[in-house]
């Protein structure tokens, strides 16, 4: 796994402040799903440290974008009766 990425997971949460001129966008964004496994095949999933508008901050989102690691989609299908 990539250092960037865990040196991301141990940031703190943002803090909002109310005295600043941001805004958090009015736009739906999906969840950042992160599994980890180690080599005994023990998953965890990570806390995501948030930005002031509670999304993960940006740190994370770059240090996922620059793994090589596979995405992987899973969709369960109800079966037929």
């Amino acid at each position: 796994m990539g250092a960037q990425l865990l040196q991301a997971l141990t940031l703190p949460d943002q803090q909002f402040d109310p005295r600043g001129h941001a805004a958090c966008a009015a736009m739906y964004k999906p969840p950042i799903y992160l599994l980890l496994i180690n080599r005994t095949d023990d998953a965890f999933r990570p806390y995501m440290p948030a930005d002031p508008c509670g999304d993960p901050r940006e740190e994370i989102q770059a240090a996922l974008r620059g793994l090589a690691a596979p995405r992987v989609t899973t969709y369960t299908f109800d079966e037929p009766n």
